[in-house]
């Protein structure tokens, strides 16, 4: 089997859609289809229609999409990352809380909080893992002469 060229592995990791990124996408789909089929069918006068359909794929793609981009940016700017990434799971959040109140709501918000801090936590433990193996090289090499 032939080995790959640096070139081509670096496409790789450019690449837009990746197992992890998957994987989120389809959890942050399930869980307000989730929350809005519960919601329709425990509590008097809340449908489950296309609205709400629309809504959560988009909201999973957004909240997808920003989570891979915090990625991207959590490895090369650890700590600027992670906090950037908790100042928005804290307004989502927020404005989850603004319109619905509620025992599915609470229950929701604390899976989708665990899910994103979980992600973040483990790209700012890479990230700083990065950033030590970055210093370790620079003092490491040969002053030129």
């Amino acid at each position: 089997m032939p080995r790959k060229s640096e070139r081509e592995m670096k496409k790789e990791k450019h690449f837009l859609i990746n197992y992890t990124s998957l994987i989120l996408l389809i959890i942050f789909l399930v869980i307000p289809l989730s929350f809005f089929l519960l919601l329709s069918i425990n509590v008097q006068g809340k449908s489950f229609g296309l609205m709400e359909i629309a809504f959560s794929i988009i909201s999973s793609v957004l909240i997808t999409s920003f989570l891979s981009w915090n990625k991207r940016f959590t490895l090369k700017n650890p700590y600027l990352g992670t906090i950037m990434g908790l100042v928005v799971l804290a307004f989502l959040e927020y404005a989850l809380f603004i319109k619905y109140s509620g025992p599915y709501t609470l229950s929701f918000a604390i899976i989708s909080a665990m899910i994103v801090l979980g992600f973040l936590g483990m790209n700012f433990i890479k990230g700083l893992k990065a950033k030590r193996e970055d210093y370790d090289n620079y003092y490491e090499e040969e002053p030129a002469s």
